[in-house]
């Protein structure tokens, strides 16, 4: 990611969070709800997503938690593809079932903006270092 898009993307990172937020909404009424309420702190809208995130089913929010674990305490950045493998591995499959594995779609919309892919590397991270004391 070079050094300008990134700048403009943490300086925007607020108002991505909260539009991907707003975008979710269907009805007017739930919309205007969410815009009343929106938090007006990075670590407002942080404790936010953590609180949707906690509502995910168990399952969703055990992939969820797994997801954030491996890219918090991988060794290395990992890419999106080892991401998946791993996801996939440690259900107990030995073998990989591409149509059984989770898309790089899936990984990211549960983790609700928390992470980003890299379009160069296609290394997955977490969307700013603050994340890592956060979390």
């Amino acid at each position: 990611m070079n050094i300008v898009y990134f700048k403009y993307y943490i300086r925007f990172l607020l108002a991505r969070l909260h539009t991907k937020y707003i975008l979710g909404k269907r009805k007017h009424s739930d919309i205007m709800k969410s815009l009343a309420t929106l938090p007006d702190t990075v670590t407002g809208t942080y404790d936010d997503i953590m609180f949707r995130i906690n509502s995910f089913s168990e399952e969703d929010r055990g992939i969820t938690y797994r997801i954030l674990s491996w890219i918090i305490l991988a060794f290395r950045p990992l890419t999106i593809g080892e991401l998946i493998y791993v996801l996939e591995l440690i259900n107990g499959d030995e073998t990989i079932d591409s149509n059984n594995c989770l898309s790089k779609h899936d990984i990211l919309s549960l983790c609700q903006g928390l992470v980003i892919v890299e379009q160069e590397s296609g290394e997955i991270k977490l969307v700013r270092e603050f994340l890592y004391f956060y979390l």
